[in-house]
């Protein structure tokens, strides 16, 4: 039998070379896979404090929300109760009666959009009519930011003009109403995001209206 006796280089080489794959051995499968653990962990402690951070927004919101509906309610106000959605045909019907008494009138509306800022679906659109007077102006006015739907005005003006019947000229009041009116978002149907939720005044406004 052959025999063959390693050499003392031969030996501190093998040594070297079991060492280079053990440690190769231990990065693969004993680093790596705890480095990939703690990265999952990481994960989920930053996912879970997003989460908490949401949370911490929502409860804020709604805080905020329940000290306004505290305070309607000790102004005497009714709480008005967000219809689900598709409301359009009962709020057209209601918006139709309500201009019914204006001279003339037209309403556009966009497509609804998912508010990611309260979560409701927001249906914004203009109306515009002519009154014969500032209190018929006024009063449409009131009818539909203070009527059944809850909604928010977002702009207003009133303007004053003329027109002539038969030999005399009688004033005329023209509204323009940009609103946004609120609806439960639907289980069974995604509606689109929309891109930011309408910064509107507060409806109180709407009793402290002085004729120009």
């Amino acid at each position: 039998m052959l025999s063959y006796t390693f050499s003392t280089r031969e030996k501190v080489l093998l040594f070297l070379l079991g060492a280079g794959l053990l440690v190769v051995a231990w990065y693969q499968f004993v680093f790596l896979n705890i480095q990939n653990e703690i990265n999952r962990v990481d994960q989920q402690i930053t996912a879970a404090q997003n989460q908490i951070t949401v949370y911490q927004q929502q409860g804020a919101k709604l805080a905020r929300m329940r000290e306004v509906i505290d305070q309607y309610q000790k102004d005497g106000i009714k709480p008005i109760t967000l219809p689900d959605y598709d409301n359009t045909q009962p709020l057209m019907a209601y918006l139709h009666s309500v201009l019914g008494s204006a001279q003339s009138y037209d309403m556009s509306f966009g497509n609804p959009g998912l508010s990611e800022d309260d979560g409701t679906v927001h249906r914004s659109g203009t109306i515009k009519y002519v009154s014969a007077s500032y209190e018929e102006a006024r009063s449409v006015t009131e009818q539909i930011a203070h009527g059944p739907y809850a909604c928010q005005v977002d702009a207003l003006s009133i303007k004053e003009g003329k027109t002539k019947k038969s030999s005399e000229a009688s004033k005329t009041y023209t509204t323009s109403l940009q609103v946004t009116f609120f609806e439960n978002p639907p289980e069974d149907k995604e509606i689109a995001a929309e891109d930011d939720a309408p910064k509107g005044q507060d409806l109180s406004v709407l009793t402290n209206w002085n004729k120009q």
